[in-house]
């Protein structure tokens, strides 16, 4: 299932960056794969690796402002669905899609229709 970093804009919307690679780099550099172009954020700020389809960990790059899991401050932590993730002054919370197809006993005009329990704000990226 998909997992996202949405992060919440300052319009009080959301933006969601959908995590699908492997590692992931967050930071201010462009070469970053999650870049947020804000001070408090460290050139390359953090690393996050796809755990399973339920779970993230995030590694600290040595940045000054620290990388924080739920207000906590850490240098490496495993992140599950709804945890916060604050990199500078930027947060993020973890979510998951999960979708599921209608069963064949549907009409047919639903059958390919999935089922959406969250669905997350898609970035126009």
């Amino acid at each position: 299932m998909p997992i996202w970093l949405a992060m919440k804009t300052a319009d009080g919307g959301e933006r969601s960056f959908p995590i699908v690679k492997p590692l992931t780099v967050i930071g201010r550099e462009t070469l970053c794969d999650l870049r947020v172009a804000i001070p408090s954020v460290a050139p390359q700020h953090c690393e996050i690796r796809l755990v399973d389809d339920h779970h993230l960990e995030v590694r600290d790059l040595e940045s000054e402002t620290g990388t924080y899991r739920n207000g906590n401050r850490v240098d490496q932590a495993i992140l599950d669905v709804g945890d916060r993730l604050t990199v500078g002054a930027a947060t993020f919370i973890m979510r998951r899609l999960e979708a599921t197809i209608i069963g064949k006993d549907s009409p047919a005009d639903t059958s390919q229709i999935p089922k959406v329990k969250e669905s997350p704000v898609v970035s126009d990226q």
